[in-house]
């Protein structure tokens, strides 16, 4: 009776054994697109953008918006090519964040929108709920609202997720480290009068010097990066403060791969940490990378 006891006991262990073995190696062995439970979620850690002491706006903070003044609606003038009502808004894919700002006229909500590079022509990324054959203009400019880029797009047959990259100078560089240029994209509602009342998202972006490790990344050819190696290239990004690189890398290979499981996580998580999770579920339909 005992004997027969350790029998059984012991088939019963090595039925665990074996169901244990091929559980870890489901969740361990690569190319079953499974994200293992000690799996470390890819995480923004946003730079210092604003300054509390110089709370009317004149520190490092920059005004901007990441939705459009009239939320999910446009204005109904007679004429506009836009739906008037969408289930999302416009959206532009960056960090912001809100300050109340006491001013002699009462409390002023004030969204600060600025990021960062570290190259010299960055890709921006915007949720877009409208189609073609509507147009989208995106403009850059310095400090001093002189245009240094500006182009005009037709949308995507589908509404969704769109990077628009800004081409490099000819014959020089397009950003100075240090400085600020302001960006937009308006969606053109009117186009005979482009002018009235059309939605634009507009934020702000810094170039700034790579630090010794992100430095390492900066020559890389990410189409031909394992996503392992890519990944590492993203978090180091994304935990420095660069966020416009980190996105623009982990999205373009999104865009390659839409059903990626582990792709997909990482994308929710990094949209999560900066607040933009609402629209990680939204597909990647197009990065637009225009030559001049």
């Amino acid at each position: 009776m005992s004997k027969k006891f350790e029998i059984n006991n012991s088939i019963q262990i090595w039925v665990m054994l074996a169901c244990l073995m091929a559980a870890l190696s489901y969740w361990v062995l690569p190319g079953n697109g499974q994200i293992p439970p000690s799996f470390n979620p890819l995480r923004f850690i946003p730079r210092e953008v604003y300054n509390e002491d110089t709370a009317d706006g004149s520190g490092n903070g920059k005004p901007g918006d990441t939705e459009p003044g009239g939320g999910t609606r446009p204005s109904n003038v007679e004429g506009s090519l836009c739906p008037e009502e969408v289930e999302k808004p416009l959206k532009a894919l960056v960090p912001s964040q809100i300050v109340i700002e006491q001013t002699e006229s009462g409390d002023r909500r004030v969204e600060y929108v600025e990021e960062y590079t570290v190259f010299d022509s960055p890709t921006f990324w915007f949720y877009v709920p409208y189609r073609a054959p509507l147009q989208a203009e995106f403009a850059l400019v310095n400090e001093n609202a002189e245009e240094l880029y500006s182009t005009t797009i037709t949308l995507p047959e589908n509404p969704g997720i769109i990077g628009i990259g800004v081409p490099a100078a000819n014959g020089g560089k397009l950003l100075e480290v240090g400085k600020f240029y302001r960006w937009q994209l308006s969606i053109v509602c009117y186009r005979d009068r482009p002018s009235l009342n059309n939605l634009f998202v507009q934020g702000w972006v810094q170039q700034v010097k790579p630090s010794p490790p992100i430095r390492q990344w900066q020559g890389i050819n990410a189409q031909e990066l394992p996503y392992e190696t890519l990944r590492q290239a993203i978090s180091g990004y994304a935990s420095e403060g660069i966020w416009y690189d980190a996105l623009t890398l982990l999205g373009d290979r999104r865009l390659e791969n839409p059903s990626n499981t582990e792709i997909a996580v990482d994308w929710q998580s990094l949209l999560n940490s900066a607040n933009l999770g609402d629209f990680a579920d939204e597909a990647i339909v197009e990065h637009y990378a225009i030559e001049r």
